[in-house]
């Protein structure tokens, strides 16, 4: 455990006050925020956490919409409800205190090892550490001058949505599959892509957890190779104690 000094307590306190508050109104929105493109003929929706929940297509689509217009016109009402979105936030009301006193010093946990874990050579260690800094090495150099999408499709890779940081930025409709089709059939299919495309997500942020989880047990290992050893367990004296 170790503590910080008092001016990156007071920043990390008011941080956490931020945090609190826009938690607040995230919880203050409604269960759903719909954006329209400018025909009306596609409705996106938006979860209070700003996840795309759905996409409704109108059964008379066609009538107000070339099929090459149609995806685009789907980015369009994401777009929309992402700015609605933003405007219920900055509007909702927020209950969480804010600290009006100087804030008490901040201690922060250190990784530990799981209970039953064996601390590994620091041979072992130094490897692991270099094979994860290689790792990230080769992730930084391997990133494209343009994010990549996360990417789900539907209808038989006929339509296609993708993801980048979280927002709807891509939807590709096959002009062939979508002319004379029905808006209820549009749907389904756009909500399939949607589906493969969320799963996509959680499969990253759980891959991305594994990761930290990962260095988390590594850093645990080296720490416990810097604590001193406990003279109960292994008979041997902490460093400064003195024997007559």
């Amino acid at each position: 455990m170790s503590q910080t000094s008092g001016g990156i307590d007071s920043v990390v306190h008011r941080l956490w006050d931020l945090a609190a508050s826009l938690r607040a109104a995230q919880d203050a929105l409604p269960d759903q925020i719909r954006g329209t493109d400018g025909t009306g003929s596609v409705v996106v929706s938006l979860g209070r956490a700003g996840d795309v929940t759905g996409i409704d297509v109108d059964r008379d689509w066609s009538a107000h919409l070339d099929p090459t217009a149609l995806g685009t016109a789907v980015v369009e009402a994401a777009g929309v409800a992402g700015l609605e979105r933003m405007r219920a936030l900055a509007q909702a009301p927020t209950d969480a205190p804010v600290r009006s006193q100087e804030p008490a010093p901040l201690r922060w946990a250190v990784p530990e090892l799981a209970d039953g874990m064996v601390v590994p050579p620091l041979e072992d260690v130094a490897e692991q550490a270099i094979s994860a800094l290689h790792n990230a090495a080769s992730a930084v150099g391997a990133v494209p001058s343009v994010p990549a999408d996360v990417v789900g499709t539907g209808a038989d890779g006929r339509v296609t949505v993708g993801f980048a940081a979280g927002s709807l930025t891509r939807c590709e409709i096959d002009r062939g599959w979508a002319d004379g089709r029905a808006g209820p059939q549009v749907t389904m299919a756009l909500n399939e892509a949607l589906g493969a495309a969320r799963a996509a997500l959680r499969a990253e942020a759980e891959a991305v957890a594994q990761r930290s989880a990962e260095i988390d047990t590594l850093l645990a290992a080296a720490l416990a190779h810097l604590r001193p050893p406990d003279p109960a367990v292994t008979g041997t004296p902490h460093q400064g104690d003195h024997h007559v």
